[in-house]
């Protein structure tokens, strides 16, 4: 379980730049406002003078970073599809939801045969043969 947690920590990505070189480049970290990433304490990798924001690439949406979110997605979607699983197999237990087949009489789909929820045939039925009462 607590492993669980560190994975669905959201990183966010911050963006420095050396002040002596030049060099760009960008770390990840748990902490969204920058001042509190310890950026006085770090030195740049090429150089080792002091580094600063890139004031180019400056985050201020606050968003996670790109890598985090497609995580994010991902996980998400393998969700939905669990659950719409996990829907499906109790409709077919209870009998709720089931599928007719349907052969098609329509000209250019003529003998097709699709599947339709067996409620949706109820519906159009009472439509069609829905006859209303005389008032006198």
């Amino acid at each position: 379980m607590s492993s669980e947690k560190k994975e669905n920590k959201i990183l966010y990505k911050h963006y420095l730049s050396c002040s002596k070189c030049g060099f760009k480049f960008s770390i990840e970290h748990e902490e969204s406002n920058n001042t509190k990433i310890g950026l006085e304490k770090m030195k740049c990798p090429l150089c080792s003078k002091p580094i600063q924001l890139d004031p180019a690439m400056l985050n201020v949406s606050g968003k996670p970073s790109m890598e985090h979110q497609s995580k994010m997605n991902a996980e998400a979607s393998r969700e939905a599809q669990k659950m719409a699983f996990e829907r499906k197999r109790m409709d077919e237990e209870t009998g709720e939801g089931r599928e007719v087949p349907i052969t098609s009489y329509q000209k250019g789909s003529e003998g097709k045969i699709e599947r339709v929820p067996e409620k949706v045939i109820k519906s159009i039925e009472e439509k069609i043969f829905y006859e209303p009462e005389l008032k006198e």
